[in-house]
C-alpha cells in the first residue's frame, strides 16, 4: 500500500509542475511575453525529457539537445552577456552515453566558471570520436582556478564521502561515468 501511495504521489509532482507551467504559458501568451513563452517551452521540454526516459544510456545527440534546452534558459537569463556553441563530430552523435552527464557540467560552468565575468561569457561544448574513445569537453572562458583548488575539487569528487554536500553534480557525473566504464570493461 505504501509503495502504491508513493508511486501515485510521484505522478502528482510532475502533473502539478506541468499544470503550473501551462498556466504561466497562457498568461504569458495573453500578455505578449514572447521571450517568456519560449523559456517556458524550453523548461517544459526539459522536464518532459527528464521524466520520460528511464534508460540510463542515450545517444550523445539526445543529451546535447537536452543541454541545449538548458543553455537556452541561461541565454534568456543573461541575454547578450552570454553565448554558447557546440562542435560535434557527426561520427560521435549516435554513441551512447550516460543520461545527464553533460548538462550538469555545463550548469557548473555557468554557475561557477563564468560567475566572475561581467560580459562576454562563453561556453563551448565539443564532442569527437577518436579511434577507441569519445572525448567530450565543456569549456568556458571564466577565470579558472588555481592548481591547489583543482586538486581539492578532484579529491572531493573522487571521495566516498563528499564534504558538506559540495560538488553534488560533479561528483554524481564522475561516479556514474566511473560505474559506466567499469560495466563496459565487464561486458568486453
Amino acid at each position: 500500500m505504501r509503495t502504491e501511495l508513493s508511486m501515485l504521489q510521484s505522478q502528482m509532482n510532475p502533473h502539478f509542475l506541468f499544470n503550473t507551467l501551462n498556466a504561466l504559458l497562457v498568461v504569458s501568451t495573453k500578455n505578449g511575453y514572447t521571450e517568456v513563452i519560449e523559456i517556458i517551452k524550453s523548461l517544459s521540454k526539459l522536464m518532459r525529457q527528464l521524466l520520460s526516459h528511464s534508460d540510463n544510456l542515450i545517444p550523445l545527440q539526445e543529451e546535447l539537445q537536452f543541454t541545449n534546452l538548458y543553455l537556452q534558459i541561461e541565454k534568456f537569463r543573461f541575454g547578450e552577456l552570454f553565448d554558447y556553441t557546440f562542435e560535434v563530430d557527426p561520427d560521435a552523435a549516435s554513441l551512447l552515453i550516460p543520461r545527464m552527464s553533460i548538462q550538469p557540467l555545463v550548469e557548473n560552468a555557468c554557475k561557477h566558471g563564468l560567475q566572475a565575468r561581467k560580459n562576454g561569457r562563453e561556453i563551448k561544448i565539443t564532442a569527437r570520436r577518436n579511434t577507441s574513445e569519445l572525448v567530450i569537453q565543456v569549456i568556458d572562458n571564466g577565470i579558472g582556478m588555481d592548481a591547489g583548488r583543482l586538486t581539492e575539487l578532484l579529491r572531493d569528487i573522487r571521495s566516498e564521502r563528499p564534504r558538506n554536500g559540495e560538488h553534488v553534480g560533479l561528483r554524481n557525473v564522475y561516479r556514474r561515468l566511473e560505474l559506466f566504464m567499469k560495466e563496459m570493461r565487464y561486458l568486453i
